[in-house]
């Protein structure tokens, strides 16, 4: 349903199947796996499906959840505090089967020897044009709830 509805209003022909089982004659300049990752039993294994039908020199573009962010901190200690009454379990398993940072994203494009090309956070409140005074301070240092990262891979 959801691929006639693509394919009759946007033009798009989209294929069944997954990942592991795509194949292409031409490789793409870029893919994105926005809030994908956290979904997966295998991220690394995900990532290098995609580089098998990546370009050299093509990106990686991806969005997750912050697991460091201070929302999900503060959040977390008050359901521990008990004066929050939601657990926010739709982060948790079987939902989000990983939870991200900086350091592990980092640390899986290293295993692909990707260079990271933008790794920033971003707050949902952005999305409707705010932004505090701390705003820059807090993205440059992925506090935010999402982290977005583009990586690149080699030539």
């Amino acid at each position: 349903m959801l691929r006639q509805l693509a394919n009759d209003n946007l033009g798009i022909t989209l294929l069944p199947g997954l990942i592991d089982d795509f194949q292409t004659e031409k490789p793409y300049q870029a893919i994105t796996l926005w809030d994908v990752l956290e979904h997966v039993y295998d991220p690394v294994a995900m990532l290098r499906h995609c580089d098998r039908v990546l370009q050299k020199g093509g990106h990686i573009f991806l969005q997750v959840p912050n697991h460091r962010g201070l929302t999900y901190r503060l959040k977390t200690l008050l359901c521990r505090l008990k004066l929050k009454r939601s657990d926010f379990k739709h982060f948790g398993f079987p939902w989000h089967v990983y939870a991200f940072d900086k350091k592990s994203l980092m640390a899986m494009f290293a295993k692909l020897d990707y260079q990271i090309v933008l790794m920033e956070s971003w707050s949902s409140e952005a999305k409707g044009g705010k932004r505090s005074r701390w705003s820059h301070f807090i993205k440059n240092r992925c506090w935010h709830e999402y982290i977005l990262c583009v990586a690149k891979k080699p030539l």
